[in-house]
C-alpha cells in the first residue's frame, strides 16, 4: 500500500487538493458486488459520474467544458475480514476547465461539501 501511495503522489495525482470519498453499500447487495465484477464496475461508474457532476455543479462549469479526475481503490473486506466491498475514491477537489481541444486551461477549486450535502 505504501508503494502505491508513493506512486500516486509522485507520478499520478496533480498538485491540487485531493478529497477522499468512501462509498459503502447496504449489507443486502455486498455479496452481489463481491461475486459479480460487472455489477461492481457499473456501481463504480455510477459513483464516479455522480461525484464528477457534483464537482462540475459546485464550480459552475458545464459537463462539456469541465473535467475532474479520480483514482479508486476497491477494498473488498472490512476490519474483521468480513465481506464488505467499498470504494475509496480520491478525487481532485475541483474541476479543470477545458479549452477547444479538450486541453486544461484553468483549475477551479470546489468549496468543501456542506453537512447537508454529505447527508
Amino acid at each position: 500500500m505504501s508503494e502505491t501511495a508513493a506512486h500516486l503522489v509522485d507520478s499520478v495525482l496533480p498538485v491540487q487538493n485531493i478529497r477522499q470519498w468512501v462509498i459503502s453499500f447496504p449489507y443486502q447487495i455486498r455479496l452481489c458486488l463481491a461475486v459479480r465484477p460487472k455489477i461492481m464496475a457499473r456501481a463504480l461508474d455510477i459513483t464516479h459520474s455522480v461525484i464528477s457532476k457534483y464537482y462540475q455543479k459546485k464550480v459552475g462549469l458545464q459537463k462539456s467544458t469541465a473535467k475532474t479526475g479520480a483514482v479508486t481503490l476497491i477494498q473488498r473486506f472490512g476490519g474483521s475480514l468480513n465481506c464488505n466491498p467499498h470504494f475509496h475514491q480520491l478525487f481532485i477537489d475541483g474541476c479543470y476547465e477545458l479549452g477547444p481541444e479538450s486541453e486544461p486551461i484553468d483549475f477551479y477549486a470546489a468549496p468543501p461539501p456542506t453537512l447537508q450535502e454529505l447527508d
